[in-house]
């Protein structure tokens, strides 16, 4: 099964500190065989597309996955993995493009339930802003001291992505985006909702069909 893999710089796994080896001239890296009887605590986790969103970090890899494979909610887990590629379009741009990305994706959200709300000069101010400067500063003149479940106060987490994403803290801005969502809807399938729009935003922007395809992914499967 081919799947990805979100690691720190130097392909180093951001929860166990294990450097994974890296891929040569000759083909893939070596395989990662987890040691553990317990697969789906210990075994190699990797996620799928429409897991991106929940696992950002430094570097971005295609990885194929061994048998035994488990699906969980939101990720995979497998007895062995190895990595095939680096998804090169995740680099500093790339982060930056999305957490600009998730800033103004709030900014819609926000706006149409101003307009729902009937709040025309709200949503009016809201929708004018052009960079992310004068975005943070209008979401939080809207957001005034309104609780966050209103309307006016969802103004708040567009505030905080606009921040985070001008400090090129992309999970912050996502997770204020992910908020956002759960306060719409009154529950976390709306925080669900906004990670699977994350995550489609992640694939497609960073060409992950054409990293896929060049790695020869397609036929490695074992």
């Amino acid at each position: 099964m081919i799947a990805y893999k979100f690691l720190a710089a130097g392909a180093v796994a951001p929860f166990t500190g294990r450097r994974w080896p890296i891929p040569g001239s000759t083909g893939p890296g070596a395989w990662l065989v987890a040691e553990a009887a317990d697969l789906m605590r210990y075994g190699v986790h990797a996620c799928r597309t429409e897991d991106l969103a929940w696992w950002p970090d430094d570097e971005l890899w295609i990885v194929e996955l061994g048998t035994r494979i488990i699906s969980g909610a939101f990720h995979v887990v497998a007895a062995r993995a190895r990595l095939l590629a680096q998804v090169t379009t995740w680099n500093a741009e790339g982060a930056r493009q999305y957490a600009s990305a998730c800033a103004w994706r709030a900014r819609d959200l926000t706006l149409e339930a101003l307009q729902r709300a009937r709040l025309e000069r709200e949503a009016c101010a809201l929708g004018a802003c052009i960079d992310l400067v004068s975005l943070e500063a209008t979401s939080t003149s809207i957001a005034g001291d309104a609780p966050r479940e209103e309307p006016r106060g969802l103004a708040a987490y567009v505030a905080g992505a606009a921040l985070r994403a001008r400090q090129g803290r992309y999970p912050e801005a996502s997770l204020h985006c992910a908020h956002l969502g759960a306060a719409i809807l009154g529950s976390k399938v709306g925080a669900e909702r906004e990670r699977a729009w994350q995550s489609r935003w992640l694939a497609e922007r960073m060409r992950l069909r054409e990293f896929a395809a060049r790695s020869g992914a397609h036929a490695s499967a074992v």
